[in-house]
């Protein structure tokens, strides 16, 4: 299957008996090398007295990476989006309301796609690929209590104490695109209580977490994830425990409060587990 730069589609949503509160989609670039190949989109020819003219709406060349067909097929399967993008195979989700099956279905993708001789190790320094956890809660009803809580998220992750956790959980490398998403502002180094406008113009700008949309439901984006497939699996946990842990207060915590809230919860195994937690 040839996976084109620009592949349009929607974000169908997965049925479950068992919701929870914060629903979870995700976005997974894995490098793959574009191929380019003539055009063959002969849509419009007219033909007189045997001669025929065809015009092509493409522009004389097709951007695209050939896909195994057990790739396609599990795409197929579990309607996901997909096109070309930050110089890899972007894999977007549909939207799982239950944290159990985003997880299970996150587990069988990667099996997958590092199975596929298309997709490869992120070697090209010009590669900016990454994954990206959208999340949504159920009290969140429109875009301007969406963006609060985005406020309150991403001034946890940008506190001083947060940056060493936060770069080191990211596996995100200092000479690769885009790192500057794992990197903390640390607005309250200098003893603010609360972000000043700059601070949250800048936190902003840097996009480790922003406020989208995903299934045409307003979300929380976390972006700070480098494209390796051992992180894939703890962004989602992160992503949906984060948002959870965050819509029980009204301040902007530390990401030590976080963690004691996260270690009194039954699940997040994988999470919990991973080594940078010792960095807080």
């Amino acid at each position: 299957m040839a996976l084109n730069i620009d592949q349009s589609g929607s974000f169908p949503r997965v049925a479950t008996k068992r919701k929870t509160k914060v629903s979870v989609g995700f976005e997974w670039e894995v490098p793959a090398e574009m191929q380019e190949r003539e055009c063959e989109c002969y849509d419009h020819c007219d033909c007189e007295d045997g001669d025929c003219w065809c015009a092509c709406d493409c522009d004389g060349e097709d951007e695209h990476v050939d896909l195994s067909d057990t790739t396609c097929r599990f795409m197929d399967t579990h309607g996901f989006r997909t096109h070309y993008e930050c110089g890899g195979a972007e894999f977007a989700s549909p939207v799982f309301g239950n944290i159990t099956t985003a997880r299970r279905v996150a587990k069988a993708i990667k099996e997958v796609a590092l199975q596929d001789r298309s997709l490869g190790e992120d070697t090209n320094p010009s590669h900016c690929c990454g994954i990206h956890v959208h999340t949504s809660h159920v009290d969140l009803t429109d875009r301007w209590e969406t963006r609060d809580t985005y406020l309150r998220v991403s001034s946890m992750l940008h506190r001083k104490s947060s940056a060493e956790f936060i770069f080191a959980f990211s596996g995100r490398k200092k000479d690769k695109s885009y790192s500057d998403q794992a990197i903390s502002l640390c607005w309250d180094d200098k003893g603010e209580k609360t972000p000043s406008s700059e601070s949250t113009r800048r936190m902003g700008y840097r996009q480790m977490v922003r406020p989208n949309e995903f299934g045409r439901s307003h979300t929380i984006e976390y972006r700070l994830w480098h494209t390796a497939e051992d992180r894939l699996l703890p962004a989602i946990d992160f992503a949906h425990a984060c948002t959870t842990f965050i819509m029980t207060r009204k301040d902007i915590p530390y990401l030590k409060d976080f963690k004691t809230w996260l270690d009194k919860q039954s699940g997040y195994k994988i999470l919990k587990q991973d080594d940078a937690w010792r960095l807080l």
